[in-house]
Order: structure tokens, then sequence, then C-alpha cells
């Protein structure tokens, strides 16, 4: 089998740090049972990364669903992302997501992640962005 250009990946290493990560913002659900969502997060990492180390990292604040989330270990989970624009805030975006989640009733009880802020302003942008991402989870709830 031939290998294309499509397998081939470079990633950009700038003292010490790696560009273009981007910035994300993404949901674990559960593959099955109630299938919502258990943890919503934002990261300038590559989503695999980060769900890497969520699982794998020892320390309860990098490896957040392995220390809130045992169940990780036996559990069916899917995380769904989506690359955030550079002039959109992560946190803003997480924040608008886990209140829209909330309201939408969409939210696991097992959900393991920041409490929804109700009154939290958020710029319309990220609302926009959240919204985009809401729309692919209740999607993907209901299949």
């Amino acid at each position: 089998m031939a290998t294309g250009e499509e397998d081939v990946l470079l990633l950009r290493v700038r003292a010490g740090e790696i560009l273009e990560g981007g910035s994300w913002v993404y949901a674990w659900l559960q593959a099955s049972g109630d299938r919502k969502v258990i943890y919503v997060g934002a990261t300038g990492m590559h989503p695999a990364t980060r769900a890497w180390l969520h699982l794998h990292n020892p320390d309860p604040e990098v490896g957040r669903i392995l220390a809130r989330y045992p169940a990780a270990k036996v559990d069916s989970l899917d995380v769904l992302a989506m690359r955030l624009p550079p002039e959109v805030s992560r946190v803003e975006t997480k924040l608008a997501l886990i209140a829209r989640l909330s309201r939408e009733q969409l939210l696991s009880e097992r959900y393991v992640g920041g409490a929804p802020e109700e009154d939290v302003h958020v710029p319309s942008r990220c609302s926009e962005q959240a919204e985009r991402l809401l729309s692919h989870i209740a999607a993907h709830i209901r299949r």
C-alpha cells in the first residue's frame, strides 16, 4: 500500500511548543446507556492528545476523567470536539455549552464537569460556537 500525502503529519515545534494546536471545545458522552454528556472541556491541544491525558495522567487536574469518572476504564465513551476560530474564547464557549446542555437536559446524571452557570454573560460568537457543537451532540445522542 502506497503512503499518500494525507498519511503524513507535520508537527511544527518552536521554542519548545507545538504550533498550530488550535483552540478546541469538546464533550465526553456515554456511548451507551443514557448517552448523555459526562464532561465538557476546552483545550489548546489536539483533542486526541487531551483525551489521552484525561485518561492516563495521574495528576487529577490533568487526568480529570480518570480522577472524576473511574467508570471510564470500562464504559464506552465518545468525545465530540470542535475547532474554534482564533478570535473565539475557549473558556467562554465551554461555559455557554455547559449552560445550554443543562437547559436541554443533555447532561448525564453521572456528569463530572463544572457546574452550569446560567447567569454568565457570554459573547454572542461564543454562544454561536456552543450552539454548533450542541447540535452535533444532540444528533450524536439521537443515533
